[in-house]
């Protein structure tokens, strides 16, 4: 078997998502964060996680679909690529799946009402399918959007202080 085609899946609002195990490097319970001012939407704040702060995604807003409980998520799953490492929180991991190329099918903008440009393909196992995300595009549109987003700040907005922590 194919590490790479190891997909961990997760469920957030009513979908099944899944994403390459090559990004999904682990998942943690949820825990305190601080809130970042004037942070671009989706980005719900940062944490340390053993010495290294990374930024708390909601992955609901980043692919424009309706937050469930992601203002605070069960479950966080750490996403890496090269350089790039975050957090989205999911409201349930489901498990870590096989999932040869040739299952992967194209996805139709009909049936999933999503940004296409951020999914791999979709997988039909039973009833209801399952997302299949290109989980590298996704951090590297993520971490543009965040640094236009900050970007925009005005210069004296920058200086304001930080709020307390949210658990």
């Amino acid at each position: 078997m194919n590490p790479s085609n190891d997909h961990c899946l997760f469920r957030s609002g009513s979908r099944k998502f899944a994403v390459s195990t090559e990004i999904a490097k682990e998942v943690i319970e949820r825990r305190a964060y601080t809130e970042i001012p004037h942070a671009p939407e989706g980005l719900l704040g940062a944490f340390n996680l053993r010495g290294e702060i990374l930024p708390l995604l909601s992955l609901a807003v980043f692919l424009h679909q309706q937050p469930a409980s992601e203002d605070r998520p069960e479950n966080l799953i750490i996403l890496a690529d090269e350089d790039l490492r975050v957090a989205v929180g999911v409201d349930e991991v489901l498990a870590v799946q096989h999932f040869p190329p040739w299952e992967i099918h194209p996805a139709a903008p009909e049936e999933i009402a999503l940004p296409l440009r951020l999914i791999r393909g979709v997988v039909r196992p039973g009833d209801s399918p399952t997302i299949v995300l290109d989980g590298s595009l996704f951090l590297r549109e993520v971490a543009e959007i965040i640094r236009d987003g900050f970007m925009a700040i005005p210069t004296q907005e920058k200086s304001e202080q930080w709020p307390l922590q949210k658990s």
